[in-house]
């Protein structure tokens, strides 16, 4: 009964401390520098059903500047995966960090471009 607790508490602690610490540890931005209309396509992946993943625009002050998410959809048991788009409108000449925001569904960006 003991190592069945223990098993049990050890589960607990990966599932609720050590996987949103290796998320969020993992999560880095890209830097791109332009003006006008900023494209971000990227990979999503997640569970099925009604879970976030996004992206958040800095400028070079570090203010937030663009914040948006979608959602996975699908059926029950089935996942949900394919490419998907941001577009950020009129930024003026700058740097800008874009990071992914992900839960239970991930975003991984493969190009970033100013039109």
């Amino acid at each position: 009964m003991k190592r069945k607790s223990l098993s049990i508490l050890m589960l607990f602690i990966l599932v609720f401390t050590m996987l949103p610490l290796s998320a969020f540890a993992s999560t880095t931005g890209q830097q791109i520098q332009g003006q006008g209309e900023l494209v971000i396509i990227g990979q999503y992946a997640g569970p099925s059903g009604h879970y976030p993943y996004g992206v958040i625009v800095y400028n070079e002050s570090g203010q937030v500047v663009y914040n948006n998410s979608h959602y996975t959809s699908g059926g029950i048991g089935t996942g949900d995966s394919g490419t998907d788009s941001f577009v950020v409108p009129n930024l003026p000449s700058g740097t800008y960090t874009v990071v992914a925001t992900q839960t239970l569904a991930s975003f991984r960006i493969q190009s970033l471009y100013f039109r």
